[in-house]
């Protein structure tokens, strides 16, 4: 049962990361701005993206490291500070991208640019977590307590 409150709470703060990272770089001025030309039609194929592409993404890696943490607390900070650094990696790089993303042209490029950004984000995440849980000694496999 601690396992399932540990991962459900994971989740929660998962998605509490994503909002925390956006309104946070948002904030410091670190995000890319993207174009948009089609108005309304733009924002809610971005706000689609969000909604059926971060939202559940961060729902799962937060269950992830929740599990790792609850397994061992050493392991999940170390997979909590590699999601830190996989959103500071990525911030940065689509920050020394801006000037491109202002050469796009189309509605379709720039929604593109935002889903990859978004997909990157995602990735970036889940790459430094898992190479954090390698560097610390936890297994990439589920752990399981023996009686």
């Amino acid at each position: 049962m601690n396992m399932i409150f540990s991962r459900l709470m994971g989740a929660i703060a998962g998605v509490a990361f994503c909002i925390a990272s956006l309104k946070l770089a948002e904030w410091a001025r670190l995000t890319a701005a993207f174009p948009v030309f089609a108005g309304e039609g733009d924002f809610a194929v971005r706000g689609q993206l969000f909604v059926f592409g971060l939202i559940p993404a961060f729902l799962l890696l937060g269950g992830w490291i929740g599990g790792a943490f609850q397994s061992n607390r050493r392991v999940g900070l170390a997979m909590l500070a590699g999601a830190i650094a996989g959103t500071a990696t990525h911030l940065a790089l689509w920050y020394a991208l801006i000037p491109t993303l202002h050469t796009l042209q189309t509605s379709d490029a720039a929604n593109r640019a935002v889903m990859i950004c978004d997909f990157t984000w995602v990735l970036f995440i889940a790459l430094a977590a898992f190479f954090a849980r390698r560097l610390i000694g936890g297994s990439s496999r589920p752990h399981f307590k023996q009686a």
